[in-house]
């Protein structure tokens, strides 16, 4: 039996959820988180596994790069995977682990939701990132569409580039806000417009906000919650006081993974407002819950699980009057026509499942 070796940065609920459901297949799978914990995410789960080894307690800021490069070298020297899955190529660590690979004439698989338009691409950074991945990867596990044809540009062939990397403990997100709605918590209709996100630039909760207003202003009546925590905290509570909304809107400040259902349970819809989005978790998670979904088109989610129209209503985050027009749409939705688009993003995500993600990976292991 082939050994399989999946790395991270540091294993947060997704990446437990994943790794939990390879137990449903015989795999000798080694996980390999390098820190115990992330300054940018708040994930406090801690889940023990003989299987997962954590290379350095404190955060992974805190980790000098030629420590982590060491400390995944020698781990990877001593559990000698024949297959390894790197999360990208841009931190140290996994170049270091996808060097490993090729030095040893291992299989490397890239795990990736990059696209081309999460970021700005230079030529000359692309060509050597061209270089770096066509030489390095042999395939690419990938969120989507937009993934696949950035990692097609990069130099890996189509032929060995799988979908669904991207993907949530659907199962839980609907079980739990359905108990949630049912037993007393969220016992009434949904109320509230809720954001869940990281209070961060390129998530454009200043155009949130600011399309809020107008929605307020337009004649809309629900209160908007935005679950999260980040840099941009205060910056956006001083715009909420700005314009004079500050009774509407609701900081939760960051909400543990387990008490995210109660939150769903409650929204009338979840908007992701992002400028910038490789792919957006949350939206996997709102339409496992049952929630429609307002998404920005620069998300990478949209073509592939969100669609206008039959999963959920997308925007353009650039044009105000786009988001505002979307948030009133919540308002002003037939219960059928709503009904119908919960039921096909329900559909449609119950695709993209641990199963699925488990098959794809087998995949990779299967075939040489």
């Amino acid at each position: 039996m082939k050994r399989v070796a999946i790395l991270w940065v540091k294993f947060g609920p997704y990446h437990w959820a994943r790794f939990r459901a390879l137990s449903e297949i015989q795999m000798d799978v080694v996980g390999v988180e390098v820190a115990a914990s992330e300054a940018k995410y708040s994930w406090s789960v801690r889940t023990s596994d003989p299987r997962v080894r954590t290379l350095r307690q404190g955060t992974y800021e805190s980790v000098p790069p030629m420590d982590a490069i060491r400390r995944v070298w020698k781990l990877l020297n001593e559990v000698a995977p024949d297959i390894l899955f790197v999360p990208g190529y841009s931190e140290p660590f996994a170049l270091a682990a996808a060097l490993w690979g090729k030095r040893h004439r291992r299989r490397v698989i890239l795990m990736s939701d990059s696209t081309f338009d999460d970021h700005e691409r230079r030529p000359l950074k692309e060509g050597v990132k061209r270089i770096l991945v066509k030489s390095l990867f042999e395939g690419a596990f990938v969120s989507g569409r937009r993934a696949a044809a950035y990692a097609t540009a990069l130099g890996i062939s189509p032929a060995r580039i799988r979908l669904g990397y991207d993907v949530v403990d659907n199962e839980y997100f609907t079980y739990a806000t359905s108990v949630a709605r049912t037993c007393g918590v969220s016992s009434c209709a949904p109320d509230t417009l809720l954001s869940v996100c990281r209070l961060a630039p390129e998530k454009n909760l200043p155009g949130l906000i600011k399309s809020y207003a107008a929605y307020l202003e337009a004649g809309g009546k629900l209160p908007l919650a935005i679950a999260g925590d980040g840099p941009n905290r205060d910056q956006l509570i001083r715009q909420v006081e700005v314009l004079g909304i500050t009774r509407r809107v609701t900081f939760t400040g960051n909400v543990p993974y387990e008490h995210l259902p109660s939150l769903y349970a409650r929204a009338a819809a979840m908007i992701l407002p992002s400028s910038s989005e490789p792919w957006g978790l949350v939206v996997n998670e709102a339409m496992a819950a049952r929630v429609p979904v307002l998404v920005s088109n620069k998300c990478g989610a949209c073509g592939d699980l969100a669609v206008h129209g039959r999963t959920a209503i997308v925007f353009d985050p650039s044009t105000p009057e786009s988001l505002t027009q979307a948030l009133l749409s919540v308002d002003l939705m037939p219960t059928l026509e709503r009904n119908r688009m919960i039921a096909n993003a329900f559909a449609a995500v119950s695709e993209l499942s641990l199963d699925s993600w488990v098959r794809s990976l087998a995949a990779f292991c299967e075939h040489e």
